[in-house]
């Protein structure tokens, strides 16, 4: 029996995977533990990942995210 909560194309088709990758800017900033204003700040850094519009709507790519904060994490742990 096919799952319920997956969309399909078609008859013949593959089930659909929802993409739970995009996330808000307040969720980033939950994420990185600082405010919205510091999130908008770090956004017009050219190494912060790209928000980008889905509906109107602002999103983040939490891949993008996470890996941004650890090469910040491995920067800082590199000896001068």
């Amino acid at each position: 029996m096919p799952d319920p909560n997956q969309e399909t194309l078609g008859p013949s088709s593959r089930a659909i995977e929802p993409i739970l990758d995009d996330i808000t800017k307040q969720q980033v900033a939950i994420l990185l533990h600082c405010s919205e204003s510091t999130v908008a700040r770090l956004s017009k850094r050219a190494d912060f990942p790209r928000p980008y519009k889905i509906g109107g709507r602002v999103y983040y790519s939490e891949k993008e995210v996470r890996a941004w904060h650890a090469d910040q994490k491995a920067k800082r742990l590199m000896p001068s």
